[in-house]
């Protein structure tokens, strides 16, 4: 099943850059756009360089369904954990 990722989201919670996000995984500005929408599956290579930028946030808030409608899991200024 295809998965989109919240980690810009996270990101901004704590504050950061587009390009701070883009530091601190290693990976393409391109490739977390398209994860954001779902425009394809991340490889586990993918999946551990976000989780590793955001350790005190679970898989199931990183990552969602792309189909999914639900939202309850939003990331919150509140939840962010400064790094």
């Amino acid at each position: 099943m295809p998965l989109r990722t919240t980690a810009i989201e996270a990101a901004a919670a704590r504050g950061w850059s587009k390009a701070e996000l883009q530091r601190r995984t290693g990976l393409s500005l391109s490739t977390i756009y398209n994860l954001e929408s779902g425009v394809y599956t991340p490889s586990g290579k993918t999946i551990n360089a976000i989780m590793r930028v955001f350790p005190d946030l679970p898989y199931e808030r990183l990552f969602l369904p792309v189909d999914s409608t639900k939202r309850e899991l939003p990331i919150r200024e509140s939840e962010a954990v400064a790094a």
